[in-house]
């Protein structure tokens, strides 16, 4: 099978989630997501994982002990941390949600449950939305199935929830209106509901998928979405303003819990339990899959189209062209 570039897939015995230093890639112009260096869930709408930044440099190898900070919690940290325009840390922990500046907390505002194992969203300064400006509102989502709109203080400027039989496992992600994206494992209205919301908290719309969702919707520079549900499938949506149209549906695997991830050609590319596969955006056919186990972690893409990923697997793998070469075998 031929492929349109070299593809560098790195697979090991556990999940790993990988950190590297990536480049950035053009993003959608009107995205109003926060201008930081990671506003949201694997840093932009189209869940890259790239940074602007390239991370501290030690001249001795080893950071001092001067260099390392850290910030005492008081519960488990379950949630991403995402970052304010201002440098400050945004996370979730326990029944709380907090803000963190220069290592001390800023402050800490309860939510109606535990946080879940998702990340917040940023949206950039002076959204206006009906005569209202919304300052840098951050949203995030807890496991009393409740979406909580905050302003850079703390204050909590709205609630959505619609069932309480659910929760939100799902990071939000914010398009080029200022609407918020996300999605509920349950509702009133049915299993994997796939939500927009308004920046004021009204509801735009919301699509009922049928199966649970733990995925992040991910945005192409066209501004159509791509969420994947818990049984394997993947979905393309586009938001029509006051409703949705799915265009197509397409199985890759029997389970899906990671984020697609858009590359700059458009092609989407989602891990499931069959490996790591490549989707055609204008149909959802499959272009290439690679059996290198379960992948249920979001992968993260390279400024020259590399995809690197972490799996369930216990081979490490190098494929490059049609060829594939196993180096030696990883037991752990």
């Amino acid at each position: 099978m031929r492929l349109r570039r070299r593809l560098h897939l790195r697979t090991a015995a556990s999940a790993l989630t990988a950190a590297a230093v990536l480049l950035s890639m053009p993003e959608l112009a009107a995205a109003q997501l926060a201008n930081t260096p990671w506003p949201v869930s694997q840093h932009d709408v189209r869940h890259t994982g790239q940074s602007l930044l390239v991370g501290p440099l030690f001249p001795s190898g080893t950071p001092a002990p001067e260099n390392v900070k850290k910030w005492q919690g008081f519960d488990k940290i379950k949630m991403s941390p995402v970052l304010g325009a201002d440098g400050t840390v945004y996370v979730g922990l326990g029944f709380s949600f907090c803000a963190i500046t220069d290592m001390a907390t800023k402050w800490c505002t309860r939510l109606r449950a535990d946080v879940s194992g998702s990340a917040a969203a940023v949206q950039a300064p002076n959204i206006a939305y009906k005569g209202v400006v919304y300052a840098g509102t951050i949203y995030v989502g807890d496991r009393d199935n409740t979406l909580t709109a905050f302003d850079p203080d703390g204050n909590i400027l709205w609630r959505y929830n619609n069932g309480f039989e659910g929760d939100i496992w799902s990071s939000p992600v914010i398009g080029t209106n200022g609407t918020i994206y996300y999605a509920h494992t349950q509702t009133f209205q049915g299993t994997g509901v796939f939500t927009a919301l308004n920046p004021d908290g009204t509801l735009k719309w919301n699509y009922v998928i049928g199966w649970p969702v733990t995925s992040a919707p991910a945005i192409d520079p066209s501004g159509f979405i791509y969420l994947p549900a818990s049984d394997g499938v993947l979905h393309k949506f586009q938001d029509n303003g006051t409703f949705t149209t799915r265009l197509w549906k397409a199985q890759i695997g029997t389970k899906i819990t990671a984020s697609p991830v858009i590359g700059p050609d458009g092609t989407i590319y989602v891990g499931s339990t069959n490996g790591l596969s490549a989707i055609r955006p204008t149909d959802g056919a499959i272009l290439w899959n690679f059996p290198a186990g379960i992948v249920d972690q979001t992968p993260a893409l390279g400024s020259d189209g590399t995809v690197y990923f972490g799996a369930k697997s216990g081979r490490h793998t190098h494929r490059d062209g049609c060829s594939v070469r196993r180096h030696h075998l990883v037991q752990r």
